[in-house]
């Protein structure tokens, strides 16, 4: 199982307010690629996923190397984000669901684990 430290960590960063700030037209492309999440933060999928649907992104760079040396495993995450619903009485925002994974190698060992965040991509803090 993933550990605990490290998922409880990026779903703190997850219900955390998050403004992406950016026009619908520029997230379109993100939408249709995997995003390297170099320090791990999946706000930026939930925020593409509210507005187009789905994002996807694998954690790279710095967080990988941390997630890495505190599992003591090479095993690749990656961050699916899909839009559920919109929340009513709050235009623009969504329930998004969070599930991270891992290659079909390492998925006895790190079985896939999922959330579901409220996400209002482009209110003010």
């Amino acid at each position: 199982m993933m550990n605990r430290s490290i998922f409880l960590i990026m779903t703190v960063m997850s219900l955390s307010g998050f403004s992406i700030g950016a026009p619908k037209v520029d997230t379109l492309s993100l939408s249709k690629q995997v995003i390297p999440l170099d320090k791990g933060d999946p706000r930026p999928l939930m925020a593409i996923a509210a507005i187009h649907g789905k994002a996807r992104g694998q954690i790279t760079g710095e967080a990988a190397k941390i997630i890495k040396e505190r599992t003591k495993s090479a095993a690749p995450i990656f961050i699916e984000a899909v839009k559920l619903s919109d929340i009513e009485d709050q235009p623009g925002c969504a329930k998004v669901k969070l599930t991270y994974t891992t290659s079909k190698e390492y998925s006895a060992q790190f079985p896939a684990q999922s959330m579901d965040v409220a996400v209002c991509p482009n209110k003010a803090k």
